[in-house]
């Protein structure tokens, strides 16, 4: 009998947001120095799509959380 193991197709790990940042910021550089392939542009242009997306929604969790902690009840 063969058993099969799903394999994940995604991984979650705790990443600090400025690093994202700093990252596509390296990219952004990058991107003005360089002739990209054609064959290149593509993923390059998913990759710094999705640093933007991870970092929105970074901000806006870090926002939500600040938010909540100005307005929790304080425990008295």
């Amino acid at each position: 009998m063969e058993s099969t193991k799903e394999i994940p197709t995604e991984d979650i790990v705790k990443v600090d947001l400025q690093l994202l940042k700093d990252i596509h910021n390296v990219i952004t550089v990058a991107n003005q120095r360089c002739h990209w392939k054609m064959s290149e542009l593509y993923p390059l242009g998913l990759l710094v799509k999705s640093l933007e997306d991870t970092i929105e929604r970074g901000e806006k969790d870090k926002k939500s959380r600040e938010n909540y902690a100005k307005i929790a009840p304080n425990p008295s």
